[in-house]
């Protein structure tokens, strides 16, 4: 899939804290990037999450990822999640 085929992005600058000793971003950080992406993507739609959340007890959870890295991330870089 080409960027073309998504409409919602969130952007992310890549922080000190989430690379490791040779300045890359350590693999586990790209999961709290989507589980970020998928929260602000939720605020966007035409419904409040969260109350939908309190009054149904429904609730969504990811069981199953699949990461293909590109490219590696480096701190200070400037990336987005869609």
């Amino acid at each position: 899939m080409s960027k073309a085929d998504y409409s919602f992005f969130f952007p992310f600058r890549v922080r000190y804290s989430e690379t490791d000793k040779q300045g890359i971003v350590f693999n586990a950080h790209y999961l709290t990037y989507f589980d970020t992406a998928i929260y602000e993507y939720c605020r966007t739609l035409p419904f409040d999450f969260q109350e939908d959340l309190n009054q149904s007890g429904a609730d969504f959870h990811t069981v199953h990822v699949d990461l293909d890295f590109q490219a590696p991330a480096g701190f200070d870089d400037e990336i987005e999640a869609m």
